[in-house]
C-alpha cells in the first residue's frame, strides 16, 4: 500500500512540473545570410538569409534597420500584364518550430540608397527587431549571386 501511495504522489508531483513549466518562447537564428551588392555605385542591394526560430512560440519579424542604408522587407509578386515587381511587406511570422526563407524572387531585404558600394567581401550590419524577442544583430557578406 506504502508503495502505490509514493508512485502516485510521484507522478502527480512530476504532472503539476509539467503543467507549471514555462513555455521557452521564440529561439531564433540566422543561416546562409548573404547579401547583394547594387549593380551600380549609389544603387539598392538585396540580403537573403533564413530565418528559424527553434523555440516553442511562434514570433514576428517587425523590421530591419542598417547604418548603411534603408532596410525593408520585400516580397517579389506578380503584377498587372504578367510582370514581375516587388512589395513591402510590414512584418514576416515566423512559427514556432519553423523557418522563413528569404531568398531571391521571393521574400528579401532591400537595401535602399546605399551610403556606399558594397564589394564583395564587405560585411553588412543589420539589426533584426522581433515582437518577442526583441532585437538580433547580425553582419552579412557581401558576395556575387
Amino acid at each position: 500500500m506504502r508503495k502505490w501511495i509514493v508512485v502516485i504522489l510521484v507522478t502527480a508531483v512530476l504532472s503539476l512540473a509539467a503543467c507549471n513549466s514555462e513555455p521557452s518562447g521564440p529561439r531564433l537564428a540566422v543561416e546562409d545570410a548573404w547579401a547583394r551588392p547594387p549593380a551600380t555605385a549609389g544603387g539598392n542591394g538585396a540580403v537573403y538569409f533564413r530565418l528559424i526560430n527553434s523555440g516553442d512560440q511562434a514570433d514576428t519579424l517587425l523590421g530591419i534597420d542598417s547604418p548603411l542604408a534603408a532596410a525593408e522587407i520585400h516580397q517579389t509578386v506578380l503584377k498587372e500584364n504578367d510582370v514581375m515587381g516587388m512589395e513591402r511587406v510590414p512584418s514576416v511570422a515566423i512559427p514556432a518550430q519553423g523557418e522563413v526563407v528569404f531568398e531571391q524572387g521571393g521574400l528579401h531585404v532591400m537595401l535602399i540608397g546605399l551610403e556606399r558600394p558594397l564589394a564583395v567581401g564587405d560585411l553588412v550590419p543589420l539589426t533584426l527587431q522581433f515582437e518577442r524577442a526583441g532585437k538580433m544583430k547580425v553582419e552579412v557578406e557581401a558576395r556575387e549571386p
